[in-house]
């Protein structure tokens, strides 16, 4: 009998064990309820991101009031929520988990996490890299419970670190107290409150691979695996992005399909493009990966006004297969990430978007290099600030801001709103005082019913930005050329502008927008590309000129040709 490919992926990280593994795992499985299909992917489909406690009430737990935004302000423009991790946790906003199947109490329950899965596609965490110091897994471990003896990674004398790749800048090892007052160093790659699980251990393997199903079985459409390119760790190696982390994500992709689990994996791997990409596999491995060179690239435009080097950028992108993805977007809830423009911009680019992060009231979180230097790692500031300068005016700001979302959102691949940007948020340094977290000034909570007095004030922010940004959906979903699988073709037509051609079955937009806040003459370049003297802007509904084409500052189009 030909084995399956999960099996097949399996015997190469565990030789001697893959089948009494698989038989565990596949009984595990069979625990489990799975909604076996799930619409593909399309030109309608939109992530917004949040916490589970983005939003408070004094009547309500905090998915309550989550849901009362959703329903308000999401239904009908956004088709999948991400709920940042919602399980107990002890550190980190939720990525340090002390317990992987329940739902934090003070967020509310399974119940409510099912009301938002029944009205949006839903798409969860799977923090699968550490588990808290406070987890029952870590505490049975100090105290010397034999079913949790391998499950962390202790560093005995011979373990040579050297070499290990660093996300942070604080020590890799951490020491704690163990049985009979023993002092044990075991690995924590993200911080002192998040243990690294070791995934040579075939028990960890099988619970951590029945956590994914368990996600699965409660609604899951798209599992997000966080920090996974440090999962695997072997010593005297860089322990990034090893064979058997790949391998790990084939096997998850292999156990989906023989399931028949119409679900999707994104690996989130903050890293230089060329190495996020591999999570690609040869098609085996991930379905989306983030774009985390767009971020900062994006914004080094805009502050710039010279759209060339992300231009530049765009081309040299790798033609996907059918069924891989970008996951596109400009703000997240931890910064905005300088790592991944290794290779694409000078030094003094980087240094130049630091300086421009500090003066605008946003901080800088730095990592280790192996030779014991320090470099940014990433821009901890609110994406409106970002770009714009400290005395833009608030139409300014939006417009902006705006263009920074039409592009992105203009892009083949599917996008991912980040819940501040959505509703136009700006710094929120009483966060981080509070906290000492610097990615805390992008993680404001908000109370619901001040909110909504503020999405009615005509004078506000959050109201101008939310408005455009529910017109652009809208707009963006009626044109099947934003299809994920569609094609997309960069134009130069100066440096002032964007301009970029979506296709898709013979369906054409042609997405150009004003990047300065300088009315701008592109003439007939337009006009030449598209062979048409008008063009309807499906944003606004309007007929467009197209011989001696000028744009306002900030103007945006999507055109279609007449």
């Amino acid at each position: 009998m030909r084995q399956k490919k999960s099996v097949k992926i399996l015997k190469k990280i565990f030789p001697d064990q893959y089948d009494i593994i698989y038989s565990k795992i596949l009984a595990n499985a069979k625990k489990y309820r799975f909604v076996k299909q799930t619409a593909p992917l399309s030109h309608k489909d939109v992530v917004l991101i949040l916490y589970g406690d983005n939003f408070f009430s004094r009547t309500q737990k905090p998915l309550k009031a989550l849901f009362s935004f959703l329903k308000r302000y999401a239904s009908g423009i956004v088709s999948y929520v991400h709920i940042l991790p919602f399980f107990p946790y002890s550190s980190d906003d939720g990525f340090s988990v002390i317990d992987y199947r329940k739902v934090n109490k003070k967020l509310g329950d399974w119940r409510d996490i099912s009301r938002v899965g029944k009205s949006f596609n839903l798409m969860f965490d799977f923090v699968l890299n550490h588990v808290s110091a406070k987890s029952e897994w870590f505490k049975g471990y100090l105290s010397g419970n034999r079913k949790f003896c391998d499950y962390f990674i202790r560093a005995d004398r011979n373990c040579d670190v050297s070499m290990v790749v660093r996300p942070r800048s604080h020590p890799l090892l951490s020491e704690f107290v163990g049985k009979n007052n023993e002092r044990v160093k075991v690995w924590t790659t993200f911080s002192a409150d998040q243990i690294d699980l070791n995934f040579k251990n075939p028990e960890v393997f099988i619970e951590m691979t029945d956590v994914f199903l368990f996600y699965l079985s409660r609604g899951a459409r798209i599992i997000r695996l966080d920090a996974i390119a440090y999962l695997w760790k072997e010593n005297g190696t860089k322990c990034i992005h090893l064979e058997k982390t790949h391998l790990y994500v084939k096997f998850l992709r292999a156990l989906l399909n023989e399931l028949k689990i119409g679900a999707l994996i994104i690996t989130e791997t903050n890293v230089p493009h060329r190495e996020n990409i591999s999570y690609f596999g040869e098609g085996d491995e991930a379905h989306m990966v983030y774009q985390f060179p767009l971020p900062p690239l994006l914004a080094h435009a805009l502050i710039r006004e010279d759209i060339s080097l992300f231009n530049k950028w765009l081309k040299s992108l790798v033609q996907l297969k059918k069924g891989e993805y970008f996951f596109n977007f400009t703000a997240s809830h931890d910064g905005v990430g300088v790592r991944p423009l290794s290779g694409l911009v000078k030094d003094s680019e980087i240094d130049f978007m630091v300086k421009k992060t500090l003066n605008r009231g946003g901080y800088v979180s730095y990592k280790k290099n192996p030779d014991g230097s320090e470099s940014p790692y990433e821009l901890n500031i609110s994406y409106i600030n970002l770009i714009n300068p400290n005395t833009a005016s608030l139409w300014e700001k939006a417009a902006r801001f705006m263009v920074s979302q039409f592009i992105m959102l203009s892009l083949k691949g599917v996008p991912g709103i980040y819940i501040h940007s959505f509703i136009g948020s700006q710094n929120y340094p009483e966060g981080v005082e509070r906290t000492g977290q610097k990615r805390a000034i992008n993680r404001q909570k908000l109370d619901f019913k001040l909110f909504e007095k503020e999405m009615c004030m005509e004078e506000s922010l959050r109201k101008t930005v939310y408005e455009r940004y529910a017109e652009l959906l809208r707009a963006r979903k009626t044109e099947i050329a934003f299809h994920p699988d569609g094609s997309q073709k960069v134009f130069n037509i100066g440096k002032k502008a964007f301009a970029l051609a979506r296709e898709y079955k013979n369906s054409k937009v042609f997405c150009v927008g004003n990047i300065t806040a300088r009315k701008i003459k592109v003439r007939n370049q337009v006009f030449k590309i598209l062979r048409r003297s008008l063009a309807k802007d499906i944003i606004s509904g309007k007929e467009v000129k197209l011989r001696n084409f000028e744009m306002k500052p900030f103007e945006i189009f999507w055109l279609k040709p007449q």
